[in-house]
């Protein structure tokens, strides 16, 4: 299972995307509760969760993340599992592979 290095909390603004999610009350009581007893944000439960999801769907050896959400990227297959790779890479393990290529 992936799980989140230390390093991933220290992502640069520049680096993620920002979203609105929108939840069913009930869904960001239990959430805020999770958050509260893991003592993380919110946002890194959701962000935790859904890596869970997307490492439970390769483990199974079904559809990549890509193509089980219906998406159909205008690049190589080849292509598509490498970005694959390089996101699950930590902060760190991202850094050292930029500084490597120079």
């Amino acid at each position: 299972m992936m799980e989140m290095d230390v390093g991933d909390n220290e992502l640069q603004a520049s680096e993620m995307n920002k979203f609105i999610l929108r939840l069913p009350c009930e869904y960001h009581a239990h959430l805020t509760e999770i958050s509260r007893l893991n003592r993380r944000s919110m946002n890194s439960e959701i962000t935790l969760l859904v890596e869970r999801h997307l490492s439970d769907i390769m483990t199974r050896g079904l559809q990549s993340p890509v193509e089980s959400l219906g998406l159909h990227p205008a690049m190589p297959q080849s292509a598509g599992k490498l970005i694959e790779k390089l996101q699950a890479l930590s902060l760190e393990k991202k850094k050292a592979l930029l500084a490597l290529l120079g």
